[in-house]
């Protein structure tokens, strides 16, 4: 049994992370009005990093990578992608209401989608398409509200 093209257990594990992911913004808009930017991604990212180490080590062979080209991807991603899109995040938080931060976090996925499209030729298959499409309409009609 399966949602759209999917997997059940995936759709469920899917739906688990998402109330996380709104826990985590909820938490963040909270401790934003009492800390700073660089007090709370210092805490965020070291208990994260505490909590994921015994899973990493149980099941990753090496967690260290063994090229250049290895560690230029570990740069990017956790400078780039983790440290400068969470710093964007929680500064946002202070001037944002986390409700309507959250929900124009939708569009990760929707950029992701057109960026791998105009840059690397990725078709945008119907169900995409039609997601797309449903995440700007509520968009719109939440910043309407």
């Amino acid at each position: 049994m399966a949602l759209g093209e999917g997997n059940l257990l995936g759709d469920g594990i899917a739906v688990v992370a998402a109330m996380f992911y709104a826990g985590y913004i909820l938490a963040i808009g909270r401790l934003r009005s009492l800390f700073s930017t660089v007090r709370i991604m210092i805490w965020s990212t070291a208990s994260a990093a505490i909590c994921m180490l015994p899973m990493a080590v149980l099941f990753e062979p090496s967690l260290l990578p063994p090229t250049a080209f290895g560690w230029a991807m570990l740069f990017g991603l956790a400078f780039v992608s983790h440290a400068g899109g969470q710093v964007a995040i929680t500064y946002a938080l202070a001037y944002l209401p986390p409700a309507f931060s959250s929900l124009t976090l939708l569009l990760q996925p929707v950029v992701a989608a057109i960026l791998a499209w105009i840059l690397l030729a990725e078709p945008v298959g119907l169900m995409q398409a039609i997601g797309g499409a449903i995440v700007l309409l509520g968009i719109l009609i939440a910043r309407r509200g």
